[in-house]
This record gives C-alpha cells, sequence and structure tokens, in this order.
C-alpha cells in the first residue's frame, strides 16, 4: 500500500477530513480517515477509480469523475450507504498570477482556498444544483449583482469573516467547478479538491499559455487610453463561439473559444469578450505591455 505520507499537505496546514451523516458534518473517523489518505496517496497517473482499503471502506467519486464529489461505503454492508467525505484543507483555487512555490508556474498556479471558498465549494459539489449563490453573514442585497440569484442565496456558515462577500458557484461543460467573482468583469475562478485534476490543468495552462502561435496581422495602432479594448486591430470583430474543449477554452472565462493574439507577446488565450474587460494594455500572462490585438 502507498504511504500516507505521500498525500501531500500545504505548509501550517493538517487534513481536516470531515463526513456528512445525514445533514450533519462531523470529523471522520480512523478508518474513514486512513481510507480516505490512502485514496488520496495514489498516483496521480491513473483513471479514476474507487479505492477499497484494508478495513473494507471504499472511497469514490460520483460517476468516477475526477471533478465530482467524493463518498465512503462500507463495503459488506447491509445499507450499502454512501457518505460524503472531503478534506477541507485540501480544497485549493487556480489564480494566473502572484502565486510562488510548490508547484506554480511563471506566477500562475493553485493556492489554498479561503475557509468560507472552501465552505461553498463543499456544500455545491454535494448538490446537484446547476449554480448556487453564496453570501456571507449580514450581507445586504444592496450589494447584490444584477441577475444574482436573491430567491435562493446561501448564507456561508462561517464566522470571522466580512459582510457582502458574495459569489456564485458553477460546473463548466467538463463538470470542472468555479466561481464567479462580485465584480465588474464577473471574473471566474477555478476551485477543486483533486490534484490529479489541478496537476492536469497546470499542466494544460501553461502549455497553452506557451504556444505563441504565428504571425498572422500586422500590428495595430494602438488607440487612445490605457484599456486593451482600444487597441483592436481594424479587422472584422471575431465572432464568440462556445467551446467544452479545453484546449481552446479562453483561459479567463472558460467558456468562450479563444479567439485573440497579444502582441508582441504573441500569447493566444483569450476571447475578444475577455480581452475587451481587461483595464490595463498588459498580457494576463507575461505581463508584456500590449501594442496591438488582431484576430488569431
Amino acid at each position: 500500500m502507498t504511504s500516507p505520507s505521500t498525500y501531500y499537505t500545504a505548509p501550517g496546514r493538517v487534513r481536516d477530513i470531515r463526513v456528512k451523516i445525514g445533514d450533519t458534518w462531523r470529523p471522520a473517523d480512523e478508518a474513514q480517515k486512513a481510507a480516505y489518505i490512502a485514496y488520496k496517496s495514489r498516483e496521480h497517473y491513473y483513471t479514476e477509480t474507487p479505492y477499497t482499503h484494508e478495513n473494507d471502506v471504499t472511497i469514490f467519486r460520483e460517476d468516477n469523475d475526477p471533478y465530482m464529489a467524493t463518498y465512503f461505503k462500507l463495503e459488506g454492508s447491509s445499507r450499502n450507504v454512501k457518505h460524503p467525505i472531503i478534506d477541507m484543507n485540501d480544497i485549493s483555487i487556480f489564480l494566473m498570477d502572484g502565486v510562488t512555490g510548490r508547484g506554480s508556474r511563471d506566477g500562475a498556479g493553485w493556492v489554498n482556498a479561503r475557509n468560507y471558498q472552501a465552505w461553498a465549494y463543499a456544500d455545491f459539489v454535494y448538490d446537484h444544483a446547476v449554480r448556487k449563490c453564496y453570501m456571507s453573514k449580514y450581507s445586504t442585497y444592496l450589494a447584490f449583482p444584477a441577475g444574482f440569484d436573491h430567491a435562493n442565496v446561501v448564507t456561508i456558515d462561517v464566522d470571522d469573516i466580512p459582510p457582502n462577500i458574495i459569489f456564485s458557484v458553477s460546473r463548466n461543460e467538463n463538470n470542472s467547478v468555479y466561481y464567479e467573482r462580485n465584480d465588474s468583469g464577473g471574473s471566474r475562478v477555478r476551485i477543486c479538491d483533486n490534484e490529479y485534476a489541478r496537476v492536469g490543468f497546470l499542466g494544460f495552462f501553461t502549455r497553452i499559455t506557451m504556444d505563441v502561435g504565428m504571425i498572422i496581422e500586422p500590428p495595430g495602432s494602438v488607440g487612445n487610453g490605457d484599456n486593451s479594448a482600444n487597441m483592436f486591430c481594424e479587422v472584422e470583430v471575431p465572432p464568440l463561439i462556445e467551446t467544452s474543449v479545453e484546449a481552446d477554452q479562453c483561459i479567463l472565462c472558460y467558456e468562450y473559444v479563444k479567439n485573440t493574439k497579444l502582441s508582441p507577446c504573441n500569447h493566444v488565450i483569450s476571447c475578444y469578450r475577455c480581452i475587451q474587460k481587461l483595464s490595463k494594455s498588459e498580457c494576463p500572462v507575461c505581463k508584456a505591455h500590449i501594442h496591438s490585438i488582431s484576430t488569431a
């Protein structure tokens, strides 16, 4: 059996493995912990499959999907009931800049989710809702953005966080989870509790941001102001095409095909809609100053 020590825990954090029995989350018992740690300690080069520990506790993800929720059940039990199990300190969000240390690449990488983000993630993945809206305690409805689901908003049961923390959680077409911030751009941030999936996405992100492509448009004249929308070359605006293929997705919204090229860095990472929302004339990946933007 693989040693549990291979199950990485970030410095300064301890495992917080919990199970949900009925409507109540509680600390996992020793048998549940042992099975979950061994499950998480497997090499990350496998197709998602159930894992049965020598103590007969089986850990598995719904539909064997790396982005779906994790459960445990006791083999041989006449009830054969599954229960949620998760490490609340092994939930991470993906940031595109400012990340250093283990696993980061050029400033991008996975970092520990804040406690309220982890709470919302656990609430969402064990529900079958398409989208759920969350707010911190004592938030005012005046802070809600347009289109927010006022009727079904969930109050985050975490103390000592400021009011008016408001966001929604949903899934991409491949079932990966993201939360959408309450900001002017409605920016999306991936959130995940599966190291195998996290490593895969970081590799995917690195590949697409290193792909400089071909120069197919001459530099255009820079418009007035510092907003990148002013720098688009005088050509037909590219269409917005939805896609669920990660290799083709805009890294900012994960919704549309990336179809713009930044010059002079030549990064092809975003759709035209997201490029328009950039407030600074710099590449989100390499931070190079953008001279012009053309169709990819």
